[in-house]
């Protein structure tokens, strides 16, 4: 086990992003891959620090998941905060 992970979780964390990236370093079209190393290198903090890759697809789901990945504790803070309003108002309502 690598990193006290399973073989399965390993492989599970190194698909996606790395995929991509590593696809478009060794694209066959040179006009698709990084330009330079520092391109890739930049490609690969967005990926440590879950932001989109420039290598990945631009689509909204890909976009959304990154930002919810990236912003957990505030996404799960706003959802709370709603549920919490939401009872509150019901109750309210009922009450009255």
């Amino acid at each position: 086990m690598a990193f006290g992970l399973t073989p399965a979780s390993l492989e599970r964390r190194l698909q996606g992003d790395l995929d991509w990236i590593t696809m478009k370093a060794i694209d066959k079209d040179r006009s698709r891959r990084y330009q330079s190393a520092g391109e890739l290198a930049e490609d690969i903090q967005r990926h440590l620090v879950h932001d989109p890759v420039l290598a990945g697809p631009p689509t909204l789901g890909y976009k959304l998941k990154k930002f919810s990945r990236k912003h957990r504790a505030g996404i799960f803070s706003i959802a709370a905060l709603l549920l919490i309003s939401t009872v509150i108002t019901v109750l309210t309502w009922q009450a009255g």
